[in-house]
């Protein structure tokens, strides 16, 4: 079985998630307290060996901290 990879692009208003899941469809999420509860939920069960944030003026701490 391949490693599951995520992708996170951070903007200051939104998440815009990839992995490297044939079978999973990019999504975005809002930058905010209910967009990262979301994406907690989303991605906690995935078991993703690998979780890359892009670093975005401060923007990704926020993200960084919820994961």
């Amino acid at each position: 079985m391949d490693a599951l990879n995520i992708g996170i692009d951070v903007s200051k208003d939104r998440l815009d998630v990839a992995t490297t899941s044939p079978s999973m469809a990019a999504f975005h999420v809002p930058r905010d307290h209910g967009g990262l509860s979301d994406l907690v939920e989303r991605l906690k069960p995935l078991g993703a060996e690998r979780i890359a944030i892009e670093a975005t003026g401060g923007f990704e701490t926020v993200v960084a901290a919820a994961l």
